[in-house]
């Protein structure tokens, strides 16, 4: 279970988290190709992303909310794919993990529920868009791409 973030310390000892994301946030702008981390919990859904974008980008692959936090924390990764229904804790729950320890976290959510209250509330908590399932994989370069503009890089 993935502890709010007021209660992070349960999750592992916070200054120590601070200092693993420090380190890897400072890398992100020097490094090439991007770094892309897609949450999903449905194995054929996420090959087919990380399928689709891995000549280009460097993928880093999640399957549940903890997993997620540990690895956007261990790479500071330029863009993340979210879904919202995962095994352990929603997407939504990982959204304020990640933006309380990065606020300009570069975070896309997707779902197969696109209804206008899903996709305000991700807006609302801070991702940067949101994605109805299924989608074309130029919906995700695109927002690769705006990331990079987000992130004042450039990932040609």
């Amino acid at each position: 279970m993935l502890p709010t973030p007021s209660a992070s310390a349960n999750f592992g000892e916070v200054s120590s988290l601070r200092e693993v994301f420090a380190e890897a946030k400072k890398l992100r702008q020097a490094r090439h190709p991007a770094h892309v981390l897609v949450v999903e919990d449905d194995a054929l859904t996420r090959r087919i992303v990380t399928g689709n974008l891995k000549t280009d980008y460097a993928m880093i692959t999640a399957c549940d909310a903890s997993s997620a936090v540990a690895e956007y924390l261990m790479y500071a990764p330029d863009a993340v794919f979210l879904d919202i229904g995962l095994p352990d804790v929603d997407g939504f729950c990982v959204l304020e993990h990640i933006i309380s320890f990065d606020p300009d976290a570069f975070v896309v959510m997707f779902s197969s529920h696109n209804d206008p209250q899903t996709i305000h509330k991700a807006l609302a908590a801070g991702a940067k868009g949101f994605i109805a399932k299924p989608f074309k994989s130029e919906t995700l370069r695109n927002y690769i791409q705006g990331s990079a503009i987000h992130y004042h890089k450039s990932f040609i």
